[in-house]
């Protein structure tokens, strides 16, 4: 017996079988799953999948052990690139300018094989700040400064 969305809508505890794309996120394997009714768990729940090897699986939450790995990756993809660039004397910045580190990080080769969006390196940045592992500088006269982002020496 199959289920059509229309019988689904009348079942107590059927779970919507189309998913609807991730809102705000540029990923067709991601989907969302709403939940609508659900006996013995919370009300509109909505369960965040990826597709992958031909099935739906769950996303990893937010301070999973798996979110952590999939940071720490960025973080160190973003120091890579930040690295190459200063090699080059490209110079990126922490502000939204053309030279706006995570826009620039995300058009490189290997976030785009890596399939990392310009929100995960903007992410990783705030992370890299605020553990000391990057620096802003500011470079210029008072009148015309440029800010620039640079490794921390250890």
């Amino acid at each position: 017996m199959s289920l059509n969305a229309r019988d689904c809508e009348s079942t107590v505890g059927c779970i919507n079988p189309h998913s609807q794309p991730a809102p705000e996120v540029d990923d067709d394997d991601l989907r969302v799953l709403e939940v609508k009714k659900n006996n013995c768990g919370p009300i509109s729940e909505n369960i965040l999948l990826r597709w992958r090897n031909g099935v739906y699986v769950p996303e990893p939450l937010t301070g999973s052990f798996e979110k952590m790995a999939a940071d720490a990756k960025v973080d160190n993809l973003f120091l890579e690139l930040l690295r190459r660039f200063t090699r080059q004397e490209r110079n990126v910045s922490p502000s939204r300018s053309p030279t706006y580190a995570p826009t620039q990080f995300a058009n490189a080769p290997e976030a785009k094989a890596a399939k990392v969006k310009a929100k995960a390196f903007a992410e990783a940045m705030e992370r890299l700040l605020a553990a000391n592992k990057i620096k802003i500088i500011r470079e210029g006269s008072p009148a015309r400064y440029r800010d620039r982002i640079a490794e921390v020496e250890t």
